[in-house]
């Protein structure tokens, strides 16, 4: 088992920090049905001060690692536990490094548990674990992120009933495959279409949206996006705002924070040309709180030219520079 600290600048008062500097690197994006657990997670970690058994699953390693350099690069000492798959460690070693490697670290992402904790033997580390529950606790007064497959999950609710129900969250970062709909799955650009296609793609996606009912929420939520800038570049905009307040409320059930702060923005944008600026202005700040908690520095940065305008136009100046 080896430690592993890939982390970036530490806190917020930190200029190389993406959350506090806009040009510091990120270079990753995480998908937009991962945004709700994801700011929850950013919380977590930003407000635990002790033990918070926190079991991430995921089902593709290359995003899940994605994930745990995004997690490095905006929180302060966050390390990795990679448990080796080829030497499955006994329970009394695995809490010894637990120990050794949680005194290193603000927070501790534990890899590959998966293997330990498959077969035979996984049933008897996870009965261990269990019953060493409070010891776990006391070797780990942090947080402890346990990534695993959905398999393992279940295993683990059933083996290690009592750990359990200590844990803090379930978040579940796995990427779903949706049904392709041919050009329904490609959302078009309104810059490279002129009027007469424009007109034709909003009444394809009507035409999908009242007839289509295999559409995902996720699909119907895009669609319903994407005929509103549709018909906010031809000047429909009472139909756009519409849309887009439909769109938002179900990006909000999807729990996806990054597209609902997006067409809160487009929102807050027809309330700009309608001359509801204070409204404009509100929606703009919210979705600006959305971004920091996403780290998302580019969003970050165009939601910030947004309010800077709409300051502009109110004859703030200064606030707006």
């Amino acid at each position: 088992m080896k430690p592993k600290n890939k982390s970036g600048p530490g806190n917020l008062n930190d200029p190389g920090n993406p959350l506090k500097n806009p040009g510091a690197p990120l270079g990753w994006d995480v998908h937009s049905s991962h945004s709700g657990p994801l700011i929850r997670l950013n919380r977590l970690l930003r407000n635990s001060r002790k033990f918070d058994l926190i079991l991430v699953i995921f089902n593709d390693p290359a995003y899940r690692d994605r994930l745990m350099d995004h997690l490095e690069q905006i929180h302060a000492g966050i390390g990795r536990i990679i448990l080796d798959t080829a030497k499955p460690l006994s329970l009394n070693d695995f809490e010894l490094n637990l120990r050794e490697t949680a005194g290193k670290f603000e927070a501790l992402c534990c890899v590959n548990i998966d293997f330990w904790l498959a077969g035979d033997a996984g049933k008897l580390n996870l009965q261990g674990l269990n019953a060493h529950r409070e010891s776990v606790a006391r070797n780990c007064p942090k947080p402890l992120l346990l990534w695993m497959t959905a398999d393992t999950l279940k295993s683990f609710a059933f083996e290690a009933p009592d750990l359990w129900a200590w844990r803090t969250a379930v978040l579940d970062f796995c990427i779903e495959k949706e049904p392709p709909l041919g050009l329904l799955d490609k959302q078009t650009d309104p810059d490279f279409l002129i009027i007469e296609d424009k007109l034709a793609r909003i009444e394809q996606i009507e035409s999908a949206l009242t007839n289509e009912s295999d559409l995902t929420p996720r699909q119907r939520a895009l669609l319903t996006m994407e005929s509103g800038n549709l018909n906010h570049t031809i000047g429909n905009l009472d139909r756009a705002s519409e849309l887009f307040m439909l769109s938002a409320q179900l990006f909000n059930e999807l729990n996806d924070r990054r597209h609902f702060a997006i067409v809160t923005g487009d929102i807050a944008r027809i309330k700009v040309s309608k001359g509801e600026v204070d409204a404009a202005l509100k929606l703009h700040e919210e979705r600006l709180a959305a971004f920091d908690a996403l780290g998302d520095r580019r969003s970050r940065a165009v939601t910030l030219g947004d309010i800077a305008r709409i300051k502009v136009d109110k004859g703030e100046v200064d606030a707006a520079l």
